[in-house]
């Protein structure tokens, strides 16, 4: 426990990294780090609308029969009896030419939900739970070869994404209760576990231990991969998303974008084809 995280002398040997640095760091220094980070932010975030929600019902409308400031009738005075007629049409003439713009452009809004909006959380809850089912399965036997410290912070990390992975699968399924931000934690975990991970397992195809600790290691490895191309692949934040039309034109795609797909600017892809097989006109933009 004393010893936990020093390693003396360089962290990589001939063709790969020492056991130490593995052990210590890629197994539990550096996901733990990227645990604490996320959970110092959750923390930050939940205190955060807490405030907002505490200040929107603390508000209290002096008039309750006129919820809107522009709903006030102020009592004419002797000075308003003066005013010029001109202005008075003026005001007349420009409602009327809000109005005629309005009738004109034709408003849409469509609420697109992402595909697999319930059936990815519940995989990823799955894989989630597979990972802390090996971790525990390490730590009662021992098949890694490293210390037990090691073990029991990895059995308690891949625990935390757990509970956020129950907590979007829960907020996914009912629409009492929305925190799309959980998204962001999970993925960003997911992103860290992969990479340590994929050494990891470069490490465990290199030098294997024995064959039943290679194969929990590659199991380890796929269910990470598995998580991550989840995150890459789905609708960031995977909520529905309400796209407003107006007239013929259609809205941006970009909200619609994967991860991936923001990345990469593929989303821009069927924009680039239209304009290809046809010139683009005014009513395309």
């Amino acid at each position: 426990m004393l010893n936990w995280g020093q390693c003396k002398g360089p962290v990589w040997r001939s063709d790969d990294f020492t056991d130490c640095f593995q052990n210590d760091y890629l197994m539990g220094i550096i996901p733990l780090i990227a645990s604490a980070i996320s959970l110092l932010y959750l923390t930050i975030q939940l205190i955060q609308t807490a405030l907002n929600s505490k200040y929107a019902y603390a508000y209290k409308l002096v008039n309750p029969t006129h919820p809107h400031p522009w709903d006030l009738r102020i009592p004419a005075t002797q000075d308003d009896q003066d005013t010029d007629d001109d202005s008075d049409e003026f005001d007349r003439n420009e409602q009327l030419a809000i109005r005629t713009v309005r009738t004109r452009n034709t408003e849409m809004s469509v609420v697109d939900k992402p595909r697999g909006q319930l059936l990815l959380p519940i995989v990823e809850e799955l894989a989630v739970l597979a990972e802390v089912g090996i971790h525990a399965a390490a730590c009662a036997t021992g098949i890694w070869g490293w210390s037990r410290v090691t073990v029991i912070c990895s059995t308690a990390l891949w625990s935390y994404v757990a509970v956020l992975t129950t907590l979007r699968l829960y907020f996914s399924s009912t629409n009492n209760y929305s925190f799309n931000k959980l998204w962001y934690h999970t993925g960003f975990l997911y992103a860290v576990q992969w990479i340590c991970a994929f050494l990891l397992f470069r490490s465990a195809i290199i030098h294997p231990v024995s064959m039943g600790a290679q194969a929990l290691t590659s199991t380890h490895f796929a269910l990470t991969t598995l998580l991550t191309l989840i995150m890459l692949t789905s609708r960031k934040g995977n909520k529905p998303v309400e796209l407003e039309y107006e007239g013929d034109i259609e809205p941006s795609r970009e909200p619609l974008a994967s991860v991936l797909s923001l990345a990469t600017f593929s989303w821009v892809d069927p924009i680039v084809w239209k304009g290809y097989k046809k010139s683009t006109e005014l009513s395309d933009v």
